[in-house]
């Protein structure tokens, strides 16, 4: 009996079956021992430490022992926040709750460690979704015609990502005129699943030439999407990933979030992990998903402008080659002339004058996207 009164309170607590919402909101102390602090959210009162609140985040640490108010507040206001997503925290604080970063709550996650500079809580919120993105391995873009237009010297070609007034189909078919001159460019189908693309990064050189040389002999290609359609995706076992439009809306929130939070510091790979699968979907249907609101007009403006960049030239690169079946990938023209790159590149050169490389676009677009990609072309 003696050797249970001196049991750690972290330990005895872990061997009992208490909620954490019962153990929070325990305002008599009889379960939540020794609380010195209450955090008011909404219309719940969380009980806390502010000694275990100071360990995991210099957020508290100076509110507590700084020259803050809530220096000797027993009661602190967390405003705009919500209750469910302050109690995952401290079931992620509170060791014995053992709580988990999951689909449900990731972003709350993002935001809460971003506020509170708890910077352990970053790689997890990271790895969980880097294992969901890296599911998107192909994708097959609803294509309803693509014509091939032999490359001269005096002739541009156009990719357009328009359904023009043809009536859409049910079939998730793509159709296509081909020569058979150019039958080797299209990956043949494999089983009942789609048609197999290829992992080489050959399809990402410019002008269709493998060997990176551009040549006017190449054929390039006139291609319509059905703007109206979802592309479809692919795990590595050519297995379909469910995007709807409520995964659509999802990932749009979660890169609103990470444009808000990150600066460049942490999440940038997952960034381009989310780039590179929203450049396929069509403005039509991205567009009004995105519920811009004043608070976050400033944050989306950037978003869709580097989406636009992105498709721009994931356009641009698919009318050389003419293959809808494709690898979820930036391409290169987008690493090289994105914004982040050509300010690193700014920083780096050593002549101060030296103008950062431009690239003309030959993407011609149809209704919104034509607005959007216009409009980011005369800020380029």
């Amino acid at each position: 009996m003696e050797s249970e009164s001196v049991t750690p309170e972290l330990l005895r607590l872990s061997s009992t079956s208490l909620s954490p919402l019962e153990y929070f909101t325990d305002s008599t102390n009889t379960i939540n021992h020794q609380s010195d602090v209450i955090l008011i959210v909404g219309k719940e009162k969380f009980y806390c430490h502010r000694l275990l609140l100071s360990l995991v985040s210099p957020v508290f640490q100076r509110m507590f022992d700084g020259q803050f108010k809530e220096h000797n507040e027993r009661e602190i206001v967390l405003e705009g926040k919500s209750s469910e997503a302050i109690l995952d925290l401290l079931k992620y604080i509170y060791p014995q709750f053992n709580g988990q970063i999951t689909d449900d709550n990731i972003e709350n996650f993002l935001q809460l460690a971003d506020e509170y500079m708890i910077e352990h809580l970053k790689k997890p919120c990271k790895d969980l979704l880097i294992k969901q993105l890296q599911l998107f391995k192909f994708v097959a873009l609803p294509t309803q015609q693509k014509l091939e237009q032999p490359s001269t010297k005096s002739k541009s070609f156009h990719a357009s990502d328009s359904a023009l007034d043809t009536p859409r189909t049910n079939d998730d078919s793509v159709l296509t005129r081909r020569t058979p001159g150019n039958s080797h460019g299209m990956h043949r189908p494999a089983s009942s699943s789609r048609p197999h693309a290829s992992k080489s990064t050959s399809s990402y050189l410019k002008s269709g030439d493998k060997s990176g040389s551009s040549s006017n002999t190449h054929p390039r290609y006139v291609l319509f999407l059905d703007k109206i359609r979802m592309p479809t995706f692919y795990d590595t076992n050519n297995t379909r990933i469910l995007f709807t439009n409520n995964e659509l809306e999802i990932w749009l929130r979660r890169l609103r979030i990470l444009y808000q939070v990150d600066k460049g510091r942490n999440y940038g790979e997952i960034i381009d992990h989310i780039l590179s699968i929203l450049q396929f979907i069509p403005a039509n249907l991205l567009l009004p998903r995105t519920h811009i609101t004043m608070d976050t007009y400033s944050v989306d403006e950037i978003m869709l402008n580097d989406i636009a960049r992105a498709r721009m030239y994931m356009l641009e690169d698919w009318a050389t080659d003419g293959q809808p079946h494709r690898s979820v990938n930036l391409t290169e023209s987008y690493r090289t002339f994105s914004p982040t790159a050509l300010i690193f590149n700014q920083q780096t050169t050593t002549t101060a004058n030296e103008e950062p490389p431009s690239q003309t676009t030959i993407i011609r677009t149809l209704d919104y996207e034509e607005e959007t990609l216009s409009s980011d072309s005369d800020t380029d």
